[in-house]
């Protein structure tokens, strides 16, 4: 039981547990941020009109489809809210974009995807992926 009871007390009233960060973290003011899920784009009836829904799966990064599709982030923002959080949670997401940005983005899909991956890795490029074989040499005849 001591052993038990020493976990307990390390994880409940350590300094660094979650519990006491958690706590000063709203002591400092900070607001939570709420439900990510709860989150409702606000888009006009003609902005709705110009979208294009696809579904998304992957470790994409918001950040990184802005930036390849020369949107501003605060714009992506709004077409997809909570984009970051859903598609960790959830595996999928359902993108909406205007249609020429939709189509900008199919054709450099896996590009893009590439380059979130390469991101969440540390910023080092991949190797090229090719096979290397060994050269083919002549059989001697007996």
């Amino acid at each position: 039981h001591v052993k038990k009871f020493i976990a307990t007390h390390y994880v409940m009233e350590a300094s660094n547990s979650a519990w006491n960060q958690q706590q000063s973290f709203y002591a400092a003011g900070n607001k939570d941020e709420g439900n990510p899920y709860d989150s409702k784009n606000s888009l006009t009836e003609e902005e709705k009109a110009n979208t294009e829904k696809q579904t998304i799966r992957g470790k994409y990064l918001s950040v990184v489809i802005a930036k390849n599709l020369s949107m501003d982030i605060n714009q992506f923002n709004k077409y997809n809210p909570g984009f970051d959080a859903k598609l960790s949670a959830q595996g999928e997401y359902d993108l909406l974009l205007p249609a020429d940005k939709m189509q900008q983005f199919l054709a450099n899909k896996y590009q893009i995807l590439n380059e979130c991956v390469n991101s969440i890795l540390g910023d080092e490029p991949l190797p090229p992926a090719k096979t290397t074989y060994p050269k083919a040499g002549r059989k001697k005849s007996p």
